[in-house]
């Protein structure tokens, strides 16, 4: 929820467990070796939640600031998207 702003112990788990490498198309870090960010920020009032991490490098994590967007479907299947909308694949 709201009470922690950082993913650490199981939630934490739970988020890596979601994937085995970087979300980011095509980076092959290992999940143990990423950040876990929320899809919706917390200074948006995102929840620090297992369904709304993701696991991304420190390198890609960092695109977020920049208009770049990260979401998973309801398949779970994840979707990487550059801030003019076109998706990366």
């Amino acid at each position: 929820g709201r009470k922690r702003r950082l993913f650490t112990g199981a939630a934490r788990t739970a988020v890596q467990a979601q994937l085995t490498h970087c979300a980011w198309p095509g980076c092959h870090q290992p999940t143990t070796r990423c950040e876990i960010d929320h899809r919706k920020p917390w200074n948006q009032h995102g929840v620090t939640a297992p369904g709304n991490g993701d696991p991304c490098c420190r390198t890609h994590n960092r695109f977020k600031t920049h208009g770049y967007t990260v979401t998973r479907d309801p398949n779970g299947h994840w979707h990487t998207y550059r801030p003019d909308g076109t998706e990366i694949t």
